[in-house]
């Protein structure tokens, strides 16, 4: 950003440059003397322009930015919810996963166990949701995301005393792979090694896995209460929610699934970048105003080449024109400026999230891109009104007095 500021001054030449003999070819007279003005005082109507540009940068970078975030926590989501629906049951009875797979609609279903785990971290109590999970149903049912290797493998290697850590428990933590933590079981308190690190939506990704006999025999869970459920292509979520709780009604605690989690977290980054985008929208509508400002000067600074142009013949229309259009080449090169860059800014943001192995992959959407365009050149033109009516009020008689 600083250096497109510094070398926005040639930018804003070659531009005049490229804008003239369109100008000259659609407007004419006016047309070229606006070019020639946008010359003179360049660096002051550069600095101007390059305001308007970096905003107009920033909300190209923002808008998509959100989409960014929401397609990233989208396929974590997808890919570590374990399922299409996540049942929390009061108890589970031995025949429920049975009748739950019978439902029209469910593809598959399965239990798992969970459990809160008191965690001696550094001193302190805290609770640790820890999930049991068994190599021959985690491939179907992934509650983490693993790279490099199947869900299975991983957790078969898993030996006796061993688990695997979400990232944000990990960071919690401050350890490091291959070190151990403590966790209260039946045995009493027990190190746990951790040997490998993971990603997972559950429980806002804050969690460990264990083999789910391993599980058993430190927690000594009995009764399990969660259940893992895939839909059919031809059930909706919706439909498959409403059979299962037609099956099961009030025994039911919770359900969710990954759809959820993806329409809160676009709430909350939807809302965040709101309010970014507001401020970036408030600092163009603010750069408007300097436009308005260095037009302003410009017509005082020419007030009696204005008077003598009317006293020439140019009419007050030309003269409304000559300004309207020098405040349009200042917006329109910081329009096409600020949109090449903010395009350029999505693509090294695209860059920098795939180095650090996240989903966002770049793209434009032309949409936004025309309509913070059309946004960046109507606050230029509605900027302009005022110096450009301003000029046309040059009294000819006071003006010729001085010369």
């Amino acid at each position: 950003m600083i250096g497109v500021a510094l070398v926005f001054p040639y930018l804003f030449k070659m531009f005049v440059w490229l804008l003239r003999p369109v100008y000259r070819l659609l407007f004419g007279f006016s047309g070229e003397v606006a070019t020639r003005n946008l010359n003179r005082n360049l660096s002051r109507t550069a600095m101007t322009s390059v305001i308007l540009c970096l905003g107009i940068a920033m909300i190209v970078l923002m808008s998509s930015l959100n989409s960014a975030f929401i397609q990233t926590y989208e396929k974590i989501i997808y890919s570590s919810y374990g399922g299409n629906l996540d049942i929390e049951f009061h108890h589970i009875e031995k025949t429920d996963l049975e009748q739950l797979k019978k439902i029209e609609g469910v593809a598959d279903a399965q239990t798992y166990p969970l459990q809160s785990v008191i965690w001696n971290l550094h001193g302190q109590k805290r609770k640790l949701p820890v999930y049991g999970v068994g190599e021959e149903w985690i491939d179907r049912f992934p509650l983490f995301a693993v790279s490099g290797k199947s869900h299975s493998e991983l957790v078969s290697n898993l030996e006796k005393d061993e688990l695997i850590m979400d990232q944000i428990a990990y960071d919690v933590w401050g350890g490091k792979i291959g070190e151990s933590i403590s966790l209260e079981t039946l045995q009493g308190t027990r190190n746990f090694k951790v040997v490998a690190v993971v990603n997972s939506m559950k429980n806002s990704g804050y969690g460990a896995f264990m083999r789910e006999d391993d599980f058993r025999d430190s927690f000594g869970l009995k009764y399990e209460r969660n259940a893992l459920v895939l839909k059919d292509e031809n059930t909706t979520p919706l439909e498959l929610r409403e059979r299962v709780f037609n099956q099961f009604g009030g025994r039911i605690m919770e359900m969710f699934g990954p759809e959820d989690w993806v329409s809160v977290i676009s709430v909350t980054y939807t809302g965040a970048f709101s309010i970014i985008n507001f401020l970036v929208i408030l600092s163009i509508m603010i750069s408007g105003i300097g436009i308005t400002n260095t037009l302003l000067i410009n017509i005082m600074e020419r007030v009696r080449e204005l008077g003598m142009m009317r006293a020439v013949g140019v009419t007050r229309r030309q003269l409304i024109r000559m300004v309207l259009l020098e405040g349009f080449g200042i917006g329109l090169a910081a329009t096409v400026t600020g949109c090449i860059f903010g395009i350029l800014l999505i693509y090294i943001t695209s860059t920098f999230l795939e180095v650090h192995s996240l989903t966002y992959q770049f793209g434009v959407s032309w949409t936004i891109i025309l309509f913070i365009g059309l946004f960046g050149i109507l606050i230029s033109l509605i900027s302009s009104f005022m110096p450009a009516f301003r000029a046309a009020k040059t009294r000819l008689s006071e003006v010729l007095r001085y010369e």
